[in-house]
């Protein structure tokens, strides 16, 4: 978490549904124990959540939109 910046994208997986991973982008609380997840897709909600109940993959260094 604390390689972690607002506006950063992460894959990730909640504690209790390992089975599914996500990405959203970060938003950092003040304590950094609690973040907000937005989703890429505006069809899914928000989520606040405790970093404790998360297992973090890594985060997405670059994006492009450039496609061969």
């Amino acid at each position: 978490i604390d390689e972690l910046t607002t506006g950063d994208i992460i894959c990730f997986a909640k504690k209790r549904t390992k089975e599914k991973v996500y990405v959203r982008k970060v938003v950092i609380g003040e304590s950094k124990k609690a973040i907000t997840l937005l989703p890429i897709n505006n069809e899914y909600s928000f989520e606040n959540v405790n970093v404790n109940d998360l297992i973090i993959f890594g985060k997405a260094i670059r994006v492009t939109t450039e496609i061969k």
